[in-house]
């Protein structure tokens, strides 16, 4: 008897845990600012889609400091295109890693 309540009290947790994970909250923009944003505080970007479970498209510009600002979508306005297109040459190019320090000469021990 006990086998099988330990049983229906495990079925019932791991059921618990899978409906849990499958209702994940989006973070969406639900308005949009046109206050310009200067290209310097902007880190990367995020292209918010309304097919993907958000009520409107946006883009949210994520700062240095991590705050997320929402901006209209880039096709109608000229500043976001503008300021993405600053923020997408900003960002690190693969490659090799050049240091430009002097290296000093060692010192040989006898």
């Amino acid at each position: 008897m006990s086998l099988r309540m330990t049983a229906l009290l495990l079925a019932s947790v791991l059921w618990y845990l899978a409906a849990a994970n499958t209702h994940e909250t989006a973070d969406c923009c639900l308005t949009t600012s046109t206050k310009k944003v200067p290209h310097r505080v902007v880190r990367t970007y995020i292209i918010q889609t309304s097919d993907g479970g958000c009520r409107i498209p946006a883009t949210v510009l994520i700062t240095w400091r991590r705050i997320r600002l929402c901006v209209p979508p880039a096709a109608g306005n000229n500043w976001v295109a503008k300021l993405l297109r600053k923020v997408a040459r900003r960002r690190p190019r693969k490659g090799k890693v050049v240091c430009h320090r002097k290296s000093r000469p060692s010192k040989k021990r006898a």
